[in-house]
């Protein structure tokens, strides 16, 4: 029997992204009060609801925030404060601690492995190294002339691979050289990935072919998949223990072992072994919307999965038949997810950017999907604010560091 599962819906919570300076007016005694804004929405037909959040100083010095009967609230931070939810949760509204406006759109952008650099690419060609501390321009990156959709950081922290509308991958050094091109995709590139150190990468695009490169010489060593779907996202990984029967040919270096999952516009999830080059999966998401974003995380092999009418699937990748979770706040893309690290455990979090500007973390008890056959559903531990309902397009997670940009052109920091 086929069971139709149904995704749970999760409130969206937005506040005002100025709050921070409410804040540090009362606390630097320049006014005795203020206050902002903060709304809760429900799309499960319990109503929203919009709170006026009053601060103060309380009788020790103390700050104070305070939404009446409305809603409880508790200061951290200059820059945080906490939700407390019915359920006895709470959910951390946090502004960013680090920010710079490149004006212009910020389709992606990557973080260096030290996290001293930031690489942030947007349209018509833009792509820039900016220093992550002050936001000044280190190197002006010229030669794409079709809009960024992919930028990454090789291990060293000296070397960038970027990709681009105009069907080119490029192979840049932090000095603003670019000794290798690689062509061969007859659409454009959508998403890209490093294969160890990175002597090999590989490249996903809308003419639905996955291609595994030499980055050398720029050459093409193996199409992996051709596909008569629009590719749109891709994720590397370790295969399972006992998967790997491949050998790796001449020009590859770290191949073995590795399984590649990517996104197509028909809301499927394909699988290939990149030793062998051979499919391991095929997955059908529940809506059958065009997906927009993937992750894999190696050491639990989890997939999750974001679509272009807001949905969230996360899976067991051993076990794709039924979702550990799926839920959605809105019908707004998913434009980014990852899963954070974690060695082991039955508690994932997640991190979301959406089209409608918003940036939070989500936790998922994978035991809950085992109880009662329902779907777990999932705590929003944390909203990472600031942006004023602009579209956000690129995530990037450096060790405990978020980082998020979109159409505003502002680059955040949450350290």
């Amino acid at each position: 029997m086929t069971v139709a599962w149904s995704p749970i819906s999760i409130p969206h919570i937005t506040v005002q992204p100025d709050f921070p300076l409410d804040i540090g007016d009362v606390a630097a005694g320049k006014v005795p009060s203020a206050s902002f804004w903060l709304s809760l929405y429900n799309h499960d037909g319990r109503p929203s609801n919009h709170i006026k959040v009053s601060v103060r100083r309380g009788a020790q010095g103390s700050m104070c925030l305070d939404a009446g009967d409305s809603a409880k609230v508790e200061f951290i931070n200059g820059h945080s404060f906490a939700l407390l939810n019915a359920d006895g949760s709470r959910t951390i509204i946090r502004a960013p601690d680090l920010s710079f406006n490149v004006r212009q759109k910020i389709n992606v952008l990557a973080s260096s492995p030290g996290g001293e650099l930031v690489v942030v690419g947007g349209d018509d060609g833009f792509l820039k190294i900016m220093d992550r501390g002050d936001g000044s321009v280190r190197r002006d990156l010229i030669g794409h002339v079709g809009d960024l959709t992919t930028v990454r950081f090789f291990p060293s922290g000296q070397v960038i691979l970027s990709g681009a509308t105009d069907m080119q991958l490029k192979i840049w050094g932090i000095d603003g050289s670019n000794p290798v091109t690689l062509k061969g995709h007859t659409r454009g590139i959508c998403d890209s990935g490093i294969i160890d150190r990175g002597r090999n990468v590989v490249s996903c695009a809308k003419d639905g072919q996955v291609r595994l490169w030499e980055s050398a010489t720029g050459e093409t060593i193996a199409i992996i998949g051709s596909e008569s779907e629009s590719l749109s996202a891709m994720s590397l990984g370790e295969l399972s223990e006992g998967a790997n029967d491949s050998t790796e040919g001449d020009r590859e270096v770290g191949t073995s072992g590795k399984v590649l999952f990517v996104a197509t516009d028909k809301g499927r999830v394909l699988g290939y072994n990149l030793g062998t080059k051979q499919q391991v999966l095929s997955l059908q998401s529940i809506s059958k919307s065009p997906l927009t974003a993937l992750h894999f995380e190696g050491h639990r092999k989890l997939l999750v999965i974001g679509s272009r009418d807001g949905l969230v699937e996360l899976y067991d990748s051993k076990n794709t038949g039924t979702p550990i979770a799926a839920f959605r706040r809105n019908r707004a893309a998913i434009c980014a997810v990852r899963i954070l690290p974690a060695p082991t455990g039955d508690t994932v979090h997640l991190i979301c950017v959406t089209a409608e500007g918003s940036c939070f973390e989500c936790r998922v008890n994978q035991l809950e999907s085992k109880i009662g056959g329902q779907l777990p559903t999932p705590h929003v531990t944390t909203e990472y604010v600031g942006a004023d309902v602009e579209p956000l397009f690129g995530l990037d997670i450096c060790g405990s560091q978020i980082m998020t940009g979109g159409r505003e052109g502002v680059v955040r920091l949450y350290l």
